[in-house]
C-alpha cells in the first residue's frame, strides 16, 4: 500500500494557526470506543493527520475528547 500526503497550504495571518501542520490523509477507518452499554464500532474516512492527531468523518456519537482504538 502506497501512501502519499500533501501539507495543507499555510493559512491566511488572520487565521487560526494550529499547533501542527496537517498533511491531507484519507483512507477507511474502524473506530472502537467505550460507550454507554459497551464497546461500540464507528466506521468512518480520515481527512487529516498530523503529530497531534487525526480529523475523521465517522458514522455514530462520538464525544470530543473521547479515547478511540482503531
Amino acid at each position: 500500500m502506497k501512501f502519499e500526503f500533501a501539507l495543507a497550504p499555510a493559512p491566511p495571518e488572520n487565521a487560526v494557526v494550529r499547533r501542527y501542520r496537517r498533511a491531507l490523509f484519507s483512507v477507511p477507518v474502524t473506530f472502537h470506543h467505550l460507550a454507554a452499554g459497551g464497546v461500540r464500532t464507528s466506521r468512518g474516512i480520515s481527512l487529516d493527520i498530523s503529530e497531534g492527531g487525526l480529523g475523521a468523518l465517522v458514522q455514530g456519537n462520538l464525544e470530543v475528547g473521547e479515547t478511540v482504538s482503531g
